[in-house]
């Protein structure tokens, strides 16, 4: 592993705004991620921190981040590790009160990438270890395919709304994990108008002049802004407490805007399944991510149709088994069941498991 690290632990100095103990304390579970890695034989080209440091908008909340601690390694090989990736970032977080999280970017694809989590990396990340110039590769402007903001709301349906129906949130806790909700609506909507910009307060601005949707209202509008404003002020999340109540008005609002959002793309509207349908006809098949996908999905458990699975199935596919599990469930086992054999019910977290084990060659995740 030939890593230049950077010099007299500099890279400290990205915590300066916090204020002690927090800052030891993060700090302390960076090296000890760091260690981890080393000790277990990870091979990485570079280490980076991402989240809100590099512009200072982490939510700190009594002295305490409110999240992760998003560390990315850069390297080709990584995909190979993550298994063993995945068990560290497991031993190391059950020691902490903040925890770890591992991304990863895939230099070999990353200069191809035009999705949200590159642009976030370019834009988010600061140097622990290696080269940052790695970063000057990434997402060369903030201009997104419209299909990305879709996805980016899919990807909050499933990941957030399905995991917060599985979880008890505090009283304190749930106002805030819905107030990111609509942050993440204001992602979409930024992506999808070609206006993101790279921090957070400027896309608060952004969100409260955008125009020109007839479908984004004040109402929804001020809820965005002010989820923008809790990400930036953990404390004005008290004064807008009411606005953060009903998770499944928030699951509402999101599958309304993701249905705006394709009617534009499509150019007319449809009946949602009809929408989804004619929205899959515009993605084409990519076998060899299909056959990433099928690997992942036989070692869930979900046996593949090889044949249909690689030659047929498009990400859009993923979409409409989003709508049926919420919409029409007694479906859902039918539709997955074209491209793999499903001996039992399919339940929202093997849903939540299904769309994080869709690749994608630039960037990986672990949830």
């Amino acid at each position: 592993m030939n890593l230049s690290l950077v010099e007299n632990n500099q890279w400290t100095s990205i915590f300066s705004n916090l204020d002690e103990p927090l800052r030891s304390r993060v700090i302390q579970t960076v090296r000890l991620a760091q260690s981890e890695l080393k000790k277990n034989g990870i091979r990485y080209d570079a280490l980076f921190v991402a989240g809100g440091w590099k512009q200072q908008e982490m939510t700190i909340n009594q002295q305490k981040v409110m999240g992760d601690i998003d560390l990315v390694l850069v390297g080709n090989w990584l995909p190979i590790q993550w298994g063993q990736i995945a068990r560290v970032q497991s031993a190391i977080n059950k020691n902490l009160d903040t925890d770890v999280h591992f991304q990863a970017i895939l230099p070999r694809f990353i200069r191809k990438s035009h999705t949200y989590q590159a642009y976030r990396f370019k834009n988010d990340c600061q140097v622990i270890e290696g080269d940052a110039l790695i970063l000057t590769r990434l997402c060369k402007d903030n201009r997104f395919p419209k299909t990305e903001a879709v996805r980016k709301l899919f990807q909050n349906l499933v990941v957030q709304i399905k995991r917060f129906k599985n979880r008890k949130y505090s009283e304190q806790e749930e106002p805030y994990q819905i107030a990111k909700g609509y942050l993440g609506i204001g992602e979409a909507i930024l992506m999808f108008t070609n206006q993101m910009s790279a921090s957070y307060s400027s896309r608060k601005d952004t969100i409260a002049n955008i125009s020109g949707l007839d479908w984004l209202d004040e109402n929804l509008k001020n809820k965005i802004k002010f989820g923008y404003q809790v990400k930036l002020d953990y404390s004005s999340l008290n004064e807008n407490r009411d606005l953060f109540k009903s998770s499944s008005q928030l699951e509402n609002i999101m599958w309304q805007v993701a249905m705006n959002m394709i009617s534009e793309i499509i150019g007319r509207e449809l009946e949602p399944n009809e929408l989804l349908t004619e929205y899959r006809n515009k993605f084409r098949v990519q076998p060899i991510i299909n056959l990433i996908f099928c690997y992942r999905m036989l070692r869930y458990g979900f046996g593949p149709n090889w044949l249909q699975a690689i030659f047929q199935l498009r990400v859009a596919d993923l979409y409409i088994w989003i709508y049926l599990s919420d919409h029409e469930p007694n479906l859902l086992k039918q539709e997955v069941g074209r491209y793999f054999r499903i001996s039992r019910d399919i339940t929202e977290n093997d849903m939540v498991s299904i769309f994080e084990m869709w690749p994608t060659l630039a960037t990986i995740e672990l949830v």
